[in-house]
């Protein structure tokens, strides 16, 4: 039997070739927010939802520039603030003129399931629904 000369393949270069072939799903990302904020306005008779990133301030208000622009006339332009953290998201009132369910001083770390009202708005924080 004939020998071939093939070229040597190092085991890294051959698990990068083996990870490559493998069949991309779509749309799955491991590093896809885990959570979401549930936005239900009772007056207009709408709910939203908006993913929260990890680790990234979340600014949720009546200002177009929020993060979360909430059109809530009880609601201030920063009312409160939102970031992800490993034990829970942290919620904090941003000296809003008619607060959150209770006022908050400082931060308050809240978990998924947890609801906050402000105005004539819900908000809940739970975990995706779409099972990613």
């Amino acid at each position: 039997m004939d020998k071939q000369n093939y070229p040597k393949i190092d085991e890294q270069e051959q698990k990068q070739n083996q990870e490559e072939a493998l069949p991309q799903a779509p749309g799955i990302n491991v590093n896809e927010p885990k959570y979401e904020l549930i936005v239900r306005n009772e007056s207009q008779n709408t709910e939203t939802s908006y993913l929260l990133e990890d680790g990234k301030e979340i600014s949720v208000g009546a200002d177009l520039e929020c993060s979360i622009p909430v059109d809530d006339d009880y609601i201030s332009a920063k009312h409160f603030l939102l970031k992800v953290q490993e034990e829970g998201i942290e919620v904090t009132d941003n000296n809003s003129r008619n607060s959150l369910f209770r006022k908050l001083e400082g931060s308050t770390i809240i978990q998924q399931g947890d609801t906050l009202k402000a105005g004539t708005t819900t908000f809940i924080v739970q975990e995706r629904v779409d099972g990613q």
